[in-house]
């Protein structure tokens, strides 16, 4: 963090889709997150920690296991 404040922003995803990219504990966090609002969600990374695999394939999300495009 650069000490500069933050700028929040509040978004309706409901029925939405929604990209995570990461693989990590943060972005199985922000995966959750938009899902419990009703996003559509996708998550595009090579490999997920164990218990965020765990998650996407018990919720049936779309995990494309390849690197990000630029």
């Amino acid at each position: 963090m650069t000490g500069r404040p933050a700028f929040v922003v509040a978004l309706s995803v409901a029925g939405r889709d929604a990209l995570v990219i990461g693989g990590d504990a943060e972005a199985h966090a922000k995966a959750r997150r938009l899902l419990l609002c009703g996003a559509r969600v996708a998550v595009v990374w090579p490999s997920l920690d164990a218990d965020f695999e765990a998650w996407v394939r018990a919720e049936g999300l779309r995990w494309e296991a390849r690197e990000p495009a630029e």
